[in-house]
């Protein structure tokens, strides 16, 4: 005898059951529904209200470019002053300061392009705007403003190395060369390239010597070529006399 007749514990069992003879859920092509639900779901949704606003309005960067114009507005901190201070110093220091666009630049991908910069004498820096925009006003680097727009990254280095930067930044798909200074002078990405082909100051001078002395050296080669000439005449002429001499002296004896 079963434990459930001894209880007296009625047992339901369903009639029937539910069974999918399917072998996969469409999810691609649904069903289409009812259409009493299709007409009640139209009817029933919300209407959102019409958004009179223009569409310099509605754009989120005329929003941002409002907020920043309201930040960099307000007055500067002791803080801040003393960090413009700091980058001020460090752009004057530089023959090389270049600005780049980080485009999501993750910490691993900073972390590698810092040490590689830094084996080549160059240094990454990050900035914000603000501080950078305080920092070059009234100064020759008051130009480069316009280039501190969005998240930036820096490259200065007390030496014109702009090949060298080059070479190590155009394996990064993440940075965009925006511009910068070289030597007291605002290069675009372009002139910076140009300049990157050129060969290099030591080069560069002694073709300079080359050219100056061999100049040098021919007009001191016309100076002297009547004199030489000269020369070899008259030392001529004294040997045809004492060959002339001898043979008479001969003819006599």
């Amino acid at each position: 005898m079963s434990l459930c007749n001894a209880s007296r514990v009625v047992v339901w069992t369903p009639v029937s059951a539910c069974v999918r003879t399917m072998k996969s859920v469409n999810t691609r092509f649904p069903k289409p529904v009812h259409i009493n639900r299709a007409k009640v779901l139209h009817f029933t949704r919300p209407i959102k209200p019409k958004d009179n606003r223009t569409m310099a309005e509605k754009c989120n960067l005329s929003q941002s470019k409002q907020n920043m114009k309201k930040l960099i507005e307000r007055p500067a901190s002791p803080i801040e002053e003393w960090a413009a201070r700091q980058v001020l110093k460090n752009f004057s220091s530089s023959q090389l300061v270049a600005v780049f666009h980080a485009e999501g630049l993750t910490e691993e991908i900073r972390l590698k392009l810092y040490r590689r910069l830094n084996k080549g004498n160059m240094k990454l820096k990050v900035y914000n705007n603000r501080i950078c925009n305080m920092a070059v006003q009234g100064t020759p680097f008051e130009n480069m403003k316009s280039l501190f727009v969005g998240s930036n990254v820096f490259v200065v280095s007390d030496e014109a190395s702009v090949k060298s930067m080059l070479k190590i930044t155009d394996k990064v798909p993440r940075i965009h060369l925006l511009g910068g200074f070289v030597i007291d002078r605002l290069m675009s990405p372009e002139d910076m390239r140009n300049f990157s082909q050129l060969p290099s100051l030591p080069m560069v001078q002694g073709q300079l010597a080359g050219i100056l002395s061999a100049a040098t050296s021919r007009t001191y080669h016309l100076l002297q070529a009547n004199q030489q000439r000269l020369s070899n005449n008259l030392s001529q002429l004294v040997k045809q006399g004492e060959e002339k001499k001898n043979d008479e002296t001969d003819e006599g004896s």
